[in-house]
């Protein structure tokens, strides 16, 4: 696992990934305030918090330390108090995102089924 900013993100293949996260959709490592993980607390979220899906598929975080999550129904950006959702109806260039990329830039880029699309934080650009 590497820990990226607030969050503490697995370096697993997919396949292992969707096994471990099987019945907890997402748990997501909080760090609170502290240098180490001693006092650290866990924090589970689920479709009925906002999440798009059970699957995940790419986990990201921004430059900003808010989290973004892939998978089949689009890209859920966690801002640390609630849950958005973003599909090809707001500029995915497909609602199956497989991977979530932060440029040095700060842009996002998301590789989905159908194209890849860069979100600069105010509005998506489609690359297919």
């Amino acid at each position: 696992m590497q820990a990226k900013g607030r969050w503490l993100i697995a370096d697993r293949p997919v396949t292992q990934l969707h096994r471990l996260l099987a019945e907890v959709v997402v748990v997501l490592w909080v760090l609170m305030s502290c240098p180490t993980m001693v006092c650290a607390e866990w924090q589970a979220f689920s479709v009925a918090d906002g999440l798009a899906h059970l699957q995940v598929n790419a986990i990201a975080e921004d430059p900003s330390g808010e989290l973004w999550v892939g998978s089949p129904a689009g890209a859920s950006h966690y801002d640390g108090v609630s849950w958005t959702t973003h599909t090809d109806a707001d500029g995915l260039a497909g609602d199956d995102v497989k991977a979530i990329v932060t440029a040095s830039s700060g842009d996002l880029w998301f590789a989905t089924e159908s194209g890849v699309s860069r979100y600069n934080g105010a509005s998506w650009t489609i690359y297919t």
